[in-house]
């Protein structure tokens, strides 16, 4: 027997499928009144903003030669801290790249300049120190971010280093009569917002102990730099005008190289790094910058032979073996890279306190560290072991722990205290993964002040 549906009822049911999907097209054609129009309150685009206003020919041109321009005037979820032209012409008068105009800048300064200022998210200026992974869940996670990732990549900046300026240890020796290529880690853009200040429980005082001002308790800083007009609304982001151009803050690491008065223990600081080879990223750079267009152009110097490398430092979370895959442990290492820029995440970041030159001379020649003195007459001859021990002591893990209003009960990461306060600081630096404060005494770990310090210094002896 077969069973089927009759023919004048499929063809009801055909007409009625069609009746009511021109029904339901029609009624959304008419109902949605912006097919064709933009709601008026979204405003313009983020780039015909900056045109509209007449004074961001320096950003303009940035967006445009890094071929930004079609992404900021059509795509949505983007924030840009851009500075307007009467900054870029105090950034021309004094900046780390001697650029004294738009035309100087080279390809690599223009990206990183461009790509430290946008976010790839569109942020308000309160939703900035949110996080969507709450630290703590009686906040739902406000305020909780300290730090938040740009467009920055680590194909923006590579550098030929050459080895003259090299560590003087056996992981940089191969480069010494040449150079070595290394790629910068992607910086964090580090903002103080009302609500993460509040959250974090920073002080005033601690606030004055970075910037060297005071907290108004409304103020926006990103990168160190004054937020002046926050959350312009445009309709495919936002944007946060800047009092000056604000670029990519340096890491903990490249702040101590570039003081002048912090030579001796950055020296110390580069006997724990080491050029580390990554493929891919060697693979990524090569292929980018292959001279195919302006924007990608061949890096001078490069050849067939030549690999990019990854400047790291010896650490106990990162990098436990050196670039051949070999231990660390009897070598030394810190507690953190203090070149790793992601270091803490979006809710925090390190911190460390490093000894003038001055003061590591006075402890070196003193009657404290006079034993080492005695057993290596300098610095640069202690064993690595024994440094790693002293350097990581100078190393805390968290800044939020070791806030400045904390420093009366603050200890090391041993829990023996520090005894360190306010007048002890020569000058700070706020970095992207963490804070510099340069310090006029030495904080020597227990090891070296312990009844048996000194035979630390001897192959004879040994501690049952």
């Amino acid at each position: 027997m077969h069973l089927g549906v009759p023919k004048r009822m499929v063809r009801l049911l055909a007409l009625a499928v069609i009746a009511a999907t021109t029904v339901s097209v029609t009624s959304c054609k008419d109902d949605y009144i912006y097919d064709d129009q933009e709601p008026e309150y979204l405003g313009s685009s983020i780039y015909e903003y900056l045109q509209q206003q007449g004074n961001f020919t320096n950003m303009l041109r940035l967006i445009d030669d890094l071929g930004y321009r079609e992404t900021l005037v059509k795509t949505g979820s983007k924030t840009l801290f851009p500075a307007n032209d009467a900054a870029f012409e105090r950034f021309y008068q004094n900046n780390p790249y001697g650029a004294h105009s738009y035309d100087e800048l080279t390809v690599s300064q223009k990206r990183i300049i461009m790509n430290a200022s946008m976010i790839n998210m569109a942020y308000l200026s309160d939703m900035l120190p949110n996080t969507a992974n709450p630290d703590n869940s009686d906040n739902g996670g406000k305020g909780q971010a300290l730090r938040r990732s740009t467009a920055s990549t680590n194909m923006d900046s590579v550098q030929a280093i050459p080895g003259a300026s090299l560590p003087e240890t056996t992981y940089w020796e191969r480069f010494k009569d040449s150079k070595v290529f290394l790629t910068a880690q992607a910086p964090m853009m580090v903002h103080f917002t009302p609500q993460m200040i509040s959250a974090k429980g920073i002080t005033s005082n601690d606030f004055n102990m970075f910037f060297g001002q005071p907290y108004n308790g409304s103020d926006i800083y990103v990168n160190n730099v004054k937020v002046v007009h926050p959350d312009i609304i445009c309709k495919n982001g936002y944007i946060h005008e800047m009092e000056e151009v604000a670029l990519p803050s340096e890491t903990m690491a490249e702040a101590i190289a570039r003081l002048d008065n912090t030579t001796i223990f950055y020296k110390l600081l580069e006997k724990f790094s080491a050029p580390y080879y990554d493929g891919n990223i060697d693979a990524q750079v090569k292929e980018y910058y292959n001279g195919s267009t302006e924007l990608r152009p061949v890096i001078p110097g490069l050849s067939a032979n030549d690999s990019i490398f990854v400047k790291r430092y010896f650490n106990e979370a990162t990098a436990t073996t050196d670039p051949k895959g070999e231990s660390l442990s009897k070598y030394g290492m810190l507690y953190y890279d203090p070149n790793n820029t992601t270091y803490g995440g979006n809710s925090d970041m390190g911190l460390m306190f490093v000894p003038t030159d001055a003061a590591m001379m006075e402890y070196f020649n003193g009657s404290e560290g006079g034993y080492l003195r005695d057993s290596y007459g300098d610095w640069n001859n202690v064993p690595t072991d024994l440094l790693a021990t002293f350097l990581k002591n100078h190393q805390k893990r968290s800044f939020l722990a070791s806030l400045p209003h904390l420093w009366p009960t603050l200890t090391d990461e041993t829990s023996y205290a520090i005894q360190l306060n306010e007048g002890n600081v020569v000058n700070s630096v706020l970095t992207s993964n963490g804070v510099v404060f340069v310090i006029d005494k030495v904080i020597p770990p227990i090891d070296y002040k312990s009844t048996y310090a000194a035979t630390l210094t001897s192959e004879h002896t040994k501690v049952m």
